[in-house]
């Protein structure tokens, strides 16, 4: 057994990958691919770009890339509000989701993809027309299936 050293689960050792015949890495196989995927092959691809988002990371929602990557796995490398496991729009080529934040108080809220990030810049994080929406959408609907 073996424990995860990014989602810190405990697992038999077949679920990591070798470093040489005796050593197993740090990653489960799961968190290897999400890495990979995710953060490890796009940051390379353009190393301008990487160290740009790294520093926005910092200055406005006081992150790491460590700290996104956390927050990936939490919520299962998929967008908070819709579950999507694309962080892309039909029109916006992004390759990371959104970090959602509170403007009043600042606090992180979680990773979104760009179309529900949207729809709360457009709603000004108002509960109130959110719920508005909700019973425009329920008020539309029929119960005949």
């Amino acid at each position: 057994m073996r424990t995860c050293s990014l989602c810190e689960r405990t697992l038999p050792l077949n679920n990591f990958g070798k470093r040489t015949v005796t050593t197993y890495k740090g990653y489960c196989k799961t968190c290897q691919g999400l890495y990979n995927k995710y953060i490890h092959y796009p940051r390379y691809k353009d190393k301008q770009k990487y160290n740009s988002w790294k520093s926005i990371l910092k200055s406005k929602y006081n992150l790491t890339p460590e700290d996104y990557d956390k927050m990936l796995l939490d919520q299962g490398s998929r967008c908070a509000i819709c579950g999507t496991q694309d962080p892309k729009t039909a029109n916006k080529a992004t390759t990371r989701f959104a970090v959602d934040h509170c403007h009043k108080t600042g606090k992180v809220r979680g990773l979104l993809c760009d179309y529900c990030n949207v729809m709360l810049g457009r709603a000004r994080d108002n509960k109130q027309v959110l719920q508005r929406a909700i019973n425009y959408l329920n008020k539309g609907e029929t119960n005949e299936d």
